[in-house]
């Protein structure tokens, strides 16, 4: 007598284990996988925001951790053999704004003051260029203030750091204009003479 086991076919994954392509912070992804002759039934966890769709085996979300992220699909085959098939997805941090955008800031005037917010999304603002003389920048709020003591026009760039402590600028300028001259006695009729 003789006795023959079938088993059954070894589930195949699509793609294969190791690294996914890269996700970003703040945007949408979307990964599938597909499996022959097996089903994905479990995972381990996954990146923060993101989800798996079993019935479509669908990796998908929008991340909101920046980093290298690992996690595990669990297949199991037609014999009902599981095993496991390890990835990992580097979610890059999300883009630095600067807002205004990069550029020419409204004009300030010699012995006015002035105020000029420069707000950051996606990093923290970590050093500022020299300002025109009589201004300086909160880099807490992003408030550049103070009464300016010298016409002309500066440029100087903002740095911020993004997810990642890696450095990104933006390079802005004030044109400070020159106090108007002030004519005594003021434009109109003099005293009369004789």
């Amino acid at each position: 007598t003789y006795s023959i086991t079938v088993k059954a076919k070894p589930a195949i994954v699509s793609p294969a284990a190791g690294r996914l392509s890269d996700a970003k912070v703040g945007e949408t992804y979307s990964q599938s996988f597909s499996v022959a002759d097996g089903t994905i039934v479990s995972t381990s966890a996954l990146p923060a925001g993101l989800t798996m769709d079993f019935a479509t085996g669908t990796l998908s979300g929008t991340p909101t951790q920046s980093g290298m992220k690992a996690f595990d699909l669990t297949i199991q085959d037609a014999g009902g053999q599981t095993v496991v098939v390890s990835y990992s997805l580097y979610i890059k941090p999300a883009a630095v704004i600067f807002s205004p955008a990069a550029g020419e800031l409204p004009t300030a005037k010699v012995g006015e003051p002035y105020s000029q917010t420069i707000t950051v999304t996606g990093g923290t603002l970590r050093s500022i260029g020299t300002l025109p003389a009589g201004l300086t920048m909160d880099l807490a709020t992003g408030i550049i203030s103070g009464t300016p003591t010298a016409a002309g026009s500066i440029s100087f760039e903002v740095t911020a750091i993004d997810g990642e402590k890696e450095p990104v600028s933006a390079t802005y300028s004030i044109t400070v204009k020159a106090k108007p001259a002030i004519v005594s006695p003021a434009a109109g009729r003099l005293s009369d003479a004789k």
